[in-house]
């Protein structure tokens, strides 16, 4: 029998022990690759990312791989999708000069491809690309190049518009949300995924800012009617439907999925359950953007960090934010093979 003497130590080990587990920061993981599941490292290479938030390519999914994660992990795993570039194979031109955007080989613009990720320091630039899976084969027959930005020829020749590799840019209009929205929520419900991630889903578009590198007297289609539209326009159609199609998608997804999205600053979405931020400099800033987003956000709240490297400065920005946002997580969302946190966390 041990008397309450002795029991004291114990009890204060306990409680140690119990708020220890209560304030771990959890970590979130970009992006998963259905091979990288089936290498010799999974899943003790992602060992940190446990019980966090995994943000996953559709590209060869199924119900089986999403179950193997969840159960592997212990995490809550959501599809990736791009708000800004759609990824289908089409004939495009590069806005402007991007080393990630050219007009040959394998990360050509509109080339439509997935990177073959097998492993966790994978770098999507320089992997071989996959051939076309069941998604992104669904994705182009569904998605037209003529619903992309397209700039307009006095010839009559239409041209999608590519900032990054692999698809054109687009803006959500009444005809994209229609077909995107089931879409999205078919594969997102059937294969299993908690929900869904929205990368490049600004406040603001940033078309306007890529067009301007076009000569001048350059016109543009944004809404698949073959017209030009002024940039007024395109804003305004942007900012019509960008909320239209997060709150159409959260109708069909559910209360329960998880929508969270990349918005790159300030944003308050209802239809979402939270943001991510990439390069958070100013820590008020951010903590702002964050707050902000959970005076609307749909529940439970989710947040992530994304970090730009490992400097003492950035982390502890970190550490401050998660004390002040106890659901946030960090991670890095680059494409390179590189997957920061900060050690204190």
């Amino acid at each position: 029998i041990i008397s309450p003497r002795q029991m004291k130590p114990f009890a204060v080990l306990l409680l140690l022990l119990w708020c220890s587990t209560a304030t771990a920061k959890k970590r979130a993981f970009y992006q998963l690759f259905t091979p990288m599941i089936h290498s010799a490292e999974w899943p003790e290479s992602y060992a940190k990312y446990r019980n966090g938030l995994v943000i996953m390519n559709p590209f060869n999914v199924s119900k089986e791989v999403v179950k193997k994660v969840k159960k592997d992990l212990n995490v809550t795993v959501l599809m990736y999708w791009d708000t800004s570039d759609i990824q289908i194979k089409s004939r495009g031109q590069c806005a402007f000069i991007n080393k990630h955007c050219t007009t040959k080989g394998k990360w050509s613009c509109s080339s439509g491809a997935v990177p073959c990720c097998h492993n966790i320091s994978c770098n999507e630039y320089l992997q071989p690309m996959c051939p076309p899976d069941p998604f992104h084969i669904a994705l182009h027959k569904l998605f037209p190049a003529s619903w992309a930005v397209n700039h307009l020829y006095p010839n009559g020749t239409a041209v999608p518009v590519c900032l990054y590799g692999e698809g054109p840019l687009y803006i959500h209009m009444p005809k994209s949300v229609a077909v995107l929205v089931p879409f999205l929520s078919k594969w997102v419900l059937n294969n299993g995924f908690d929900g869904i991630y929205l990368d490049e889903y600004f406040q603001n578009t940033n078309v306007p800012s890529v067009l301007k590198h076009f000569p001048a007297g350059s016109t543009f289609d944004a809404n698949g009617d073959s017209k030009p539209e002024s940039l007024d326009a395109i804003i305004n159609q942007y900012n019509t439907w960008r909320p239209k199609f997060s709150s159409e998608l959260r109708r069909a997804l559910g209360p329960n999925a998880i929508m969270i999205a990349n918005t790159g600053g300030r944003m308050a979405d209802p239809a979402l359950n939270g943001l991510t931020i990439e390069e958070c400099n100013q820590e008020s800033t951010c903590l702002l953007a964050f707050k902000e987003q959970q005076a609307v956000a749909h529940l439970p709240y989710v947040a992530v960090m994304w970090l730009k490297g490992d400097n003492k400065h950035e982390c502890q920005i970190a550490d401050d934010l998660q004390k002040k946002i106890p659901y946030l997580m960090q991670g890095t969302d680059f494409y390179d093979g590189t997957h920061v946190t900060c050690p204190n966390n």
